[in-house]
């Protein structure tokens, strides 16, 4: 009697593979598909047939592949064609491509699609190949959406006027990085080697410098995560300015000292000195609007 130990175990562990590559499938869901000579597609998985959108009639007339391509999207056909042409003629055995895919009930979709070629004739043309589907529309969309907040939020930042800096360590030993416009605002030279924490303290104005110095001192043993305050400080092109100043702590350690900061500086030197121009002239109005009252009195 033949020994088929050894052939058991190898089908068991062949089934096992399987098994775990069919869950590994299910999990990212992912559509499986093969394709013979280039445009005839010879297995098509039910997830990868869901994810285009094709029916069973399409599958049993053979017509996959005209129906993909049909329903790439109209700026993305071109590109995806041309490396489906590159793959096919032997320039590369593997592919991966993102692009979008009008699909017939759910609109336009996103496909990421990876392809590799198995077997080739003799003049070096796919004869046999394998491709992998996955639906990503959820994933770019979230990436468009981000993309077009972060483009707001920079047009924000932009029209405010805002200049950003990011500070990275504890108190003793923070290495900051900033944006050129919170250099100017500053006048920190661009080669500050990431202490221009130092350079701004020792150019906040001298009778403004104690609170600044206490309340960065309060928010970095975690007194508070949010900190906004103005000051007079000398500008070295630009002379007194004033500036609004907000911080925020993203992190601190086990102590509660802050070792990750964001912030945001300002310049209202105009909106501060219109506020002073306004108090001078009500200071004044007030003044004249006494002495004419006294005037009166006085010559009643």
């Amino acid at each position: 009697t033949m020994d088929v130990t050894e052939l058991k175990m190898a089908q068991e562990s062949h089934k096992q593979s399987e098994f775990r590559l069919a869950a590994a499938m299910d999990v990212a869901e992912l559509g499986f598909y093969e394709v013979a000579n280039g445009d005839r597609v010879s297995y098509l998985d039910p997830r990868a047939r869901e994810i285009i959108g094709a029916s069973e009639a399409d599958e049993q007339a053979g017509r996959i592949f005209e129906f993909w391509q049909e329903h790439l999207h109209s700026e993305d056909r071109p590109g995806v064609l041309e490396l489906n042409r590159i793959l096919n003629e032997g320039e590369q055995n593997r592919m991966t491509v993102d692009y979008r895919f009008r699909h017939p009930e759910r609109g336009t979709i996103h496909i990421h699609h990876l392809v590799h070629v198995i077997e080739r004739d003799a003049a070096g043309h796919a004869e046999r190949t394998v491709g992998v589907l996955q639906d990503v529309t959820e994933r770019k969309l979230a990436e468009e959406a981000i993309r077009k907040s972060e483009t707001r939020l920079a047009l924000a930042i932009d029209t405010a006027e805002l200049g950003l800096y990011e500070e990275i360590g504890p108190p003793d030993n923070r290495l900051t990085t900033s944006d050129e416009r919170a250099l100017r605002m500053v006048g920190a030279p661009l080669d500050h080697g990431g202490r221009l924490r130092e350079f701004w303290i020792a150019h906040v104005h001298a009778d403004d410098r104690p609170q600044v110095i206490e309340t960065a001192q309060r928010f970095d043993i975690g007194g508070q995560d949010l900190v906004t305050m103005e000051y007079r400080y000398w500008h070295g092109e630009r002379g007194l300015v004033w500036l609004h100043h907000l911080v925020r702590a993203l992190a601190r350690d086990g102590a509660g000292q802050v070792v990750r900061t964001v912030g945001v500086i300002q310049d209202v030197t105009e909106r501060k000195e219109a506020e002073m121009e306004a108090r001078r002239a009500q200071n004044e109005l007030a003044h004249a609007t006494r002495m004419s009252v006294l005037g009166e009195l006085a010559a009643s």
